[in-house]
């Protein structure tokens, strides 16, 4: 079965269509078709039961063959339809999980919001005070530049200092 068609919503419709393959198959007394449609049944859900009131028993009889005979390869699909269910719990729980820590990280993100307290911080440069403090003392001259420890003088040519 080719697994593009083998999803939740089409696993009833095509367990359906596969057993009434299988017993036209065998209606139409065509064993081999009937053990191979049987057998697709059977991978599809190992556990399968026909309606005993829906089914002839000698169909039921060639089901209940095939079933022992690929009992082995049965088993093994049971073992991984449990272990993909089981993987599917898991990640439903991790996404509950994790949706659960959003939930509670928004709600903390919520609170803290409402405690939020404004507060300015001013910066000022000491150059921004010094002019501060003299506007408010009435000085309106400029701010005299510090005088740098070097002069400015006419560099001798590179030829002198050589």
């Amino acid at each position: 079965m080719p697994a593009r068609l083998h999803t939740a919503r089409m696993a009833p419709w095509l367990r359906r269509g596969v057993c009434l393959f299988a017993l036209a198959a065998f209606n139409l007394g065509s064993r081999d078709a009937a053990d191979r449609h049987f057998l697709q049944l059977l991978q599809l859900n190992p556990d399968y039961v026909l309606d005993p009131f829906a089914v002839p028993p000698p169909a039921i009889k060639l089901f209940e063959e095939v079933k022992k005979k690929h009992a082995d390869s049965l088993a093994l699909i049971r073992q991984q339809i449990a272990l993909r269910e089981e993987q599917q719990r898991r990640e439903a729980a991790e996404t509950e999980r994790r949706k659960a820590l959003e939930e509670a990280e928004r709600r903390r993100l919520e609170e803290l919001t409402r405690n939020v307290q404004v507060k300015v911080i001013e910066k000022r440069s000491l150059i921004a005070m010094a002019m501060l403090s003299r506007l408010r003392l009435g000085v309106t001259s400029p701010i005299p530049q510090p005088k740098s420890c070097y002069t400015q003088t006419e560099s001798p040519p590179i030829s002198a200092i050589r």
